[in-house]
């Protein structure tokens, strides 16, 4: 049985030249779907509670493939709500393991803001995940993600990021599925913890409370200015 560490080096190393291949009935895009159950471990995400689902497209190849691990009483789409992620950059030169959050959501709801509300959700849940600031965290950051593609959908993941850890094709040999396992580990734990900020599993509710407040904090910054000026 193949663990995280081969399955994450099949998708980075293969994924590419599959592309050229015809999408329907495609050997290689069953089998990271079929496999992907196998080597995310049940015991940390019990598929009572969580559900993995990878998508390679629908109906073509996607630039950005992914397998994501939704919380089944909060998001079982990527479209919406809060999910952990692996996204492979389109050029292949490695993958992200991301706490993110769908875009599809803020674009239908805000439109032309869709870009500055859930950027403003993301810098809310920077700000308050003592997880991400631990000095036990092992590597996750805030930084920009860059998904190597100029399509729509692989732009919604970059800006639906809150934190990411890289690996690198190029380094990934010298990686052990042991650390791989201990990342997603420490990510469930604070996807954990912002599940328990956010309850109950409302996000679409407390998304609103997160973008009131900020309006609210603006307002009071532009007051303050004005005294002073």
């Amino acid at each position: 049985m193949a663990n995280l560490h081969s399955y994450l080096k099949k998708v980075l190393k293969e994924y590419g030249s599959e592309k050229n291949k015809s999408f329907g009935g495609n050997k290689f895009a069953k089998d990271i779907k079929t496999d992907a159950e196998d080597v995310i471990p049940n015991n940390l995400f019990p598929r009572d509670e969580y559900m993995i689902n990878v998508s390679c497209g629908r109906g073509r190849w996607a630039d950005v493939p992914w397998v994501a691990v939704f919380y089944k009483d909060l998001s079982t789409s990527a479209q919406e709500g809060y999910y952990i992620v692996y996204l492979f950059r389109a050029d292949g030169t490695g993958v992200y393991l991301s706490l993110n959050q769908g875009y599809t959501c803020f674009q239908e709801k805000f439109k032309s803001k869709a870009k500055e509300k859930i950027e403003k959700v993301s810098k809310y849940w920077r700000a308050n995940l003592n997880f991400l600031s631990n000095k036990n965290n092992p590597g996750f950051t805030t930084d920009s993600i860059d998904l190597k593609s100029g399509n729509s959908l692989p732009k919604g993941y970059e800006l639906g990021n809150i934190c990411s850890k890289f690996y690198s094709t190029d380094e990934f040999s010298s990686i052990r599925d042991e650390e791989l396992l201990k990342d997603l580990e420490y990510l469930k734990m604070m996807f954990t913890e912002l599940r328990g900020l956010m309850s109950p599993n409302n996000f679409k509710d407390f998304n609103n409370k997160i973008l009131d407040s900020v309006l609210i904090e603006d307002l009071e910054v532009r007051i303050i200015k004005k005294i002073l000026v």
